[in-house]
């Protein structure tokens, strides 16, 4: 073998042809080959969803909102849907364990996420989170902190439940990454190879992290190119209003390297009523999909379960009235006629019809909560005294 220090490199080699030189073969150094396969040696592969239609596993992709959209919201809901393996906007989702890096509000983390159980039971150790003050995922040394981390949750939710970290979230991206300018590529390059870098170190789990829209909400993530090119997919979080007034939410797919992208989907967010809150402040809101989709041109106004809701309520506190009502003259309120709240919910959970829902009892818990919080100042009214909750109507209404 000849002295590497006198082999010559490829531009070398040539310089020495072309002045007439003999070259021996092992004078030439060759660059070692990029690896590659011929077309039909490889068979097509099946892509293995975390959750149908949005997010691959072993993936990096992107939650993106304005301010007061609800990106956050919609990011707790997938993290509670991925860990009790509950359908997200009505796709299929592989059950597996998650980890939330809550970089900013970490404080209300924990109300959200047992507001976005809706009574969902939380038996198994399926979702592990970090708190703030969170590391500087621009730094390499917190990155690994990071992924040693996960590391170790994952084995132990593999020991208590047999379910794999399958989904780490990271919110915000611009709390995360101490980046001056967004828009430079090289810096905002690098913070997605990042998240590569933790999909990696944690094999099988996909990631995604909570962005900001620009101003302008059409254009996509704030920031550099470089954000959009490098997500595999981007759930985008629109709202509508005006003044502040936020009167319509829904979210769309805008990227994927997998699928149709363009469909939108209505929710709202909603809290619990105040009989299934177990202290002063328990209030945080949660998703609640509506599953109508609005990609059309012309979409179809969603089925009113709003308008069988009412209904049901109405019949429902009407027997209950009926039956064991009571005639009282209230301080607060005149003349009135009530009836125990738990009394009226029994009957509306035994006339509401749940037509098609995987999970009857829990449709019928989101349309008592929706009914019960879209109550004002109509013939039904909500209160509190004598230590129980009562549904009652005014009855010296001139």
């Amino acid at each position: 073998m000849s002295d590497p220090s006198h082999e010559l490199k490829v531009p070398d080699f040539l310089a020495k042809l072309k002045g007439g030189d003999t070259v021996s073969p092992a004078e030439v150094t060759v660059p070692p080959l990029v690896e590659y396969y011929w077309e039909g040696e490889h068979p097509t592969i099946r892509i293995p969803w975390l959750v149908s239609d949005f997010f691959p596993m072993r993936s990096v992709n992107l939650i993106v909102g304005e301010s007061q959209a609800g990106k956050t919201f919609v990011a707790l809901d997938l993290a509670v849907a991925v860990a009790s393996g509950r359908p997200f906007f009505g796709k299929r989702v592989t059950k597996g364990g998650v980890l939330y890096i809550a970089s900013e509000g970490a404080m209300t983390v924990p109300g959200r996420l047992k507001a976005a159980r809706q009574g969902l039971p939380n038996d198994e150790k399926l979702i592990a989170v970090i708190h703030e003050p969170p590391p500087d995922l621009m730094n390499e040394k917190d990155v690994d902190r990071i992924i040693a981390t996960a590391q170790r949750i994952n084995e132990q939710m593999l020991d208590a439940t047999g379910c794999p970290l399958s989904l780490i979230i990271i919110d915000t991206m611009v709390s995360s990454f101490a980046i001056n300018n967004w828009n430079e590529v090289g810096e905002t390059s690098k913070a997605m190879k990042m998240l590569n870098r933790i999909k990696a170190g944690v094999v099988g789990a996909a990631v995604i992290g909570v962005h900001h829209h620009g101003k302008d909400t059409s254009r996509g993530a704030a920031g550099s190119y470089a954000l959009t090119a490098s997500a595999d997919a981007i759930l985008s979080v629109y709202k509508k209003g005006e003044d502040g007034l936020v009167n319509r939410r829904y979210i769309s797919l805008t990227k994927s390297r997998f699928g149709e992208t363009g469909r939108k989907y209505e929710f709202e967010l909603q809290t619990l009523p105040p009989d299934q809150r177990e202290a002063a402040g328990d209030d945080q809101a949660f998703v609640n999909p509506l599953l109508n989709d609005l990609s059309g041109s012309n979409p179809k106004k969603p089925k009113s379960s709003v308008l069988q809701r009412d209904e049901v309520l109405k019949s429902a506190f009407e027997a209950a009235l009926k039956g064991s009502g009571m005639d009282t003259n209230h301080d607060g309120h005149g003349k009135i006629r009530q009836v125990k709240l738990s009394t009226v919910k029994d009957r509306f959970a035994q006339s509401y019809q749940t037509k098609g829902a995987t999970d009857p009892v829990g449709a019928k818990q989101k349309a008592w909560s929706r009914a019960i919080l879209a109550l004002g100042e109509g013939p039904i009214r909500y209160g509190q005294w004598d230590g129980q909750e009562w549904l009652y109507t005014k009855t010296d209404v001139e």
